[in-house]
């Protein structure tokens, strides 16, 4: 009879165990579901540099909306090379242009020249941009902060984009719109250089908002 007993109570006890495993309450984890982190968002630069608005070093430094060929120029002000990854420019407000491919890096000190009318981000930015109107560009990070940018506003309307009366009109001029020092200086009405430094170049008129 004792070996009875305690063959039973071994019985209940294994049957307790198992189901106090087989509870689930609702804040404890579903084992049988994989677990998936969330996805990282891009850091520009690596974890070495964060990407805020004082720390990102890249800027515009030229924009030209003449043929044959328009672009925008980004220039890296800083003494090493930058991860650009999941930077982005936004024309005239509300439309998305441009968001920089995984691994995209200019290196320091230099260039990168984004041509107009790209079909994909790989070619350059998927809009236009004229010479001849009123325009904004704006170049964030990929957090999302503001880095970068650049108007020229219309004559009569003042911040109205796409106006025919630009306070600055580079076709009539066939000059492009750039920053003499590369990156920091203030915004001219130059010669072109496209994928070259700026400080050499012919100027014109400064520009002032």
């Amino acid at each position: 009879m004792k070996t009875s007993r305690y063959i039973i109570v071994a019985m209940l006890a294994t049957a307790m165990i198992a189901g106090t495993t087989a509870c689930k309450t609702d804040d404890e984890p579903n084992w049988d579901v994989p677990i998936v982190g969330p996805t990282p968002e891009p850091t520009p630069g690596g974890d070495d540099q964060p990407a805020d608005d004082n720390s990102n070093p890249i800027r515009f430094n030229e924009l030209n909306g003449n043929k044959p060929q328009k672009y925008i120029e980004l220039y890296n002000t800083s003494d090493a090379a930058y991860d650009i990854t999941g930077m982005a420019i936004v024309k005239n407000g509300d439309e998305t242009v441009y968001v920089a491919p995984q691994g995209t890096t200019i290196a320091a000190h230099s260039y990168l020249t984004l041509n107009s009318d790209a079909t994909d981000y790989s070619g350059g930015f998927i809009a236009g941009l004229s010479a001849k109107k009123s325009l904004k560009f704006e170049l964030f990070d990929a957090a999302g902060s503001s880095v970068d940018v650049f108007i020229n506003p219309s004559q009569a309307k003042g911040n109205v984009w796409d106006e025919t009366d630009p306070v600055y009109n580079g076709e009539a001029s066939k000059e492009s719109y750039g920053r003499k020092p590369d990156g920091t200086g203030a915004w001219y009405m130059m010669a072109l250089t496209p994928g070259a430094t700026n400080n050499e170049s012919a100027t014109s008129a400064e520009i002032k908002w």
